[in-house]
């Protein structure tokens, strides 16, 4: 995702959520450091003028990717939320 494609606050929330997720959360070691590390991030959301339920929805599994667009796609891939998480685990599947 392009920061210019970002909709509105809640987009670069979502985007920034999974970005923190993925580089720090994914190396946590036990689910004990990884309980209060959502907390610290979900405590973040205060700032950006949001709650946990306009960011989070149902889910605090948030995905984004830039692989959904297919495998031939290789040099026109965008960045984007995958909210689909069947359609996601058939593309893992083609791949």
């Amino acid at each position: 995702m392009n920061l210019n494609e970002c909709k509105d606050v809640v987009d670069f929330a979502r985007l920034w959520y999974h970005e923190c997720m993925r580089v720090f959360h994914d190396r946590l070691v036990n689910e004990i450091d990884r309980g209060v590390f959502k907390d610290l991030l979900k405590n973040k959301f205060i700032g950006f003028s949001c709650d946990e339920e306009e960011i989070l929805g149902d889910s605090e599994r948030i995905i984004f990717g830039d692989f959904m667009s297919g495998i031939d796609t290789v040099g026109q891939r965008n960045y984007n939320q995958i909210a689909d998480l069947k359609k996601l685990l058939v593309t893992m599947d083609d791949f």
